[in-house]
């Protein structure tokens, strides 16, 4: 596995094996340069027009059959959201959040997988506890009052791995810690930073990638280990 692949974003894995009217599948048929062919349209004129290709039904493979049965329970239906802060130390949100907030909670998903920058932090002097407290009523709250739940990975503006951000790094840790999701955790030992979890017999994994570095060792190795032994 190449760890500069998992760098630059709060990362989810799931090992997911979708039977759901969501999934569109995007299908088509690649070929060679097309061909061309001269069609007569009278004695005095021809024109050149290109010729669609078809494909081979005897030597192409099939497409997957991706049905859903009328009655089929879904798998899951989830939502995610991320970066909805504004201006550094707003601890305000626009109204398109709180909208969004409201078609989420009206759509009823599953879970909510919020990929990270929930406040607008990484800048010293600002009020973090302040700006956790506006995500909280804008967003945290209003979902668990509704009965859904959310798990969240660590954003740069959040709660940066780099030594100069320690303390609103600390700062997240402890907001998390106090509002740490109802889930079926696999290993929650270095949560709210990096955790596993099931839902619907699915497993995600959530990592911290709140640095522009390739993940730490540390990490990586728990990564690996999460992958090999995943219980799903």
């Amino acid at each position: 596995m190449n760890r500069n692949k998992l760098r630059n974003f709060g990362l989810w894995v799931s090992f997911l094996s979708l039977c759901a009217a969501s999934v569109c599948p995007l299908t088509g048929c690649v070929s060679s340069a097309s061909k061309r062919e001269s069609v007569q349209i009278s004695s005095a004129e021809t024109v050149t027009n290109p010729v669609v290709p078809v494909a081979d039904v005897e030597t192409e493979p099939p497409l997957p059959d991706v049905t859903v049965e009328p009655n089929a329970p879904r798998l899951l239906r989830l939502a995610i959201i991320s970066d909805m802060n504004g201006r550094y130390g707003s601890a305000e949100y626009d109204a398109e959040v709180v909208r969004g907030i409201d078609m989420i909670i009206e759509d009823k998903p599953d879970i909510v997988i919020n990929a990270g920058d929930m406040v607008a932090g990484q800048k010293a002097k600002l009020n973090y506890r302040k700006m956790w407290t506006g995500f909280h009523a804008a967003v945290t709250d209003r979902l668990k009052e509704a009965g859904i739940p959310m798990a969240q990975v660590v954003g740069n503006h959040d709660g940066s791995a780099y030594d100069k951000y320690m303390k609103e790094r600390e700062i997240y840790i402890d907001e998390w810690n106090q509002r740490k999701p109802e889930l079926e955790y696999v290993d929650d030992t270095f949560y709210p930073l990096h955790y596993s979890f099931q839902k619907n017999n699915l497993f995600f994994i959530g990592l911290d990638a709140s640095t522009l570095d390739a993940l730490s060792d540390e990490q990586f190795m728990w990564l690996e280990n999460q992958l090999q032994n995943n219980p799903t």
